[in-house]
């Protein structure tokens, strides 16, 4: 399921790859 990305998040999302292991970090610290 695709989520629409905050305006934080698009811009992030620029560097694909980027965003992908700061949300993979994000989950291990949880």
């Amino acid at each position: 399921m695709y989520q629409q990305p905050s305006g934080a998040d698009m811009r992030v999302g620029l560097r694909g790859e980027s965003v992908n292991q700061a949300k993979a970090d994000w989950a291990r610290e949880i």
